[in-house]
């Protein structure tokens, strides 16, 4: 598939990274493609093929290229801060202290912005143990009388 140009301008405008110095065209342009969703329609990117081992990956026909671009933003503030988590603070020796951790803690703060702003995830919860499986008698978080039959 292949990202919009505006899309990728966006992202751009989201991480504060206006040029292709640190981040080209291509690298944002797979990381948006990294974070797939659903179209407006409801159609899924892919679905797994469960008769080959290991099951495999299976593009959608029809399906209109969507993708988080708040996850995006997200993984590329977490790549941001781990980039200057080495850094450190240090007093100058006019009485001064350089905080160079607080560069740190506002690119953690951008990727928190960014992860609560993503798409939202669903899946299917399979109960286990199950029902239907004989000599479970005892769940810790169910609640008493349900497995009174």
């Amino acid at each position: 598939m292949t990202v919009p140009d505006a899309d990728i301008a966006q992202l751009r405008r989201m991480v504060a990274e206006p040029t292709e110095t640190t981040y080209t065209d291509e690298v944002l342009t797979t990381i948006i493609e990294s974070f797939p969703m659903m179209d407006e329609r409801g159609v899924a990117p892919y679905y797994y093929d469960v008769t080959t081992n290991p099951p495999t990956q299976v593009a959608v026909v029809g399906w209109y290229p969507t993708w988080d671009k708040n996850a995006a933003a997200a993984a590329v503030w977490e790549e941001k801060a781990a980039a200057v988590a080495q850094d450190f603070d240090y007093p100058t020796y006019q009485g001064g202290t350089y905080q160079q951790s607080r560069v740190y803690q506002s690119y953690l703060r951008q990727a928190r912005y960014y992860a609560a702003k993503r798409q939202i995830k669903t899946g299917k919860g399979i109960p286990s143990p199950s029902r239907n499986r004989y000599g479970d008698l005892y769940i810790a978080n169910l609640a008493e009388g349900l497995w009174d039959e």
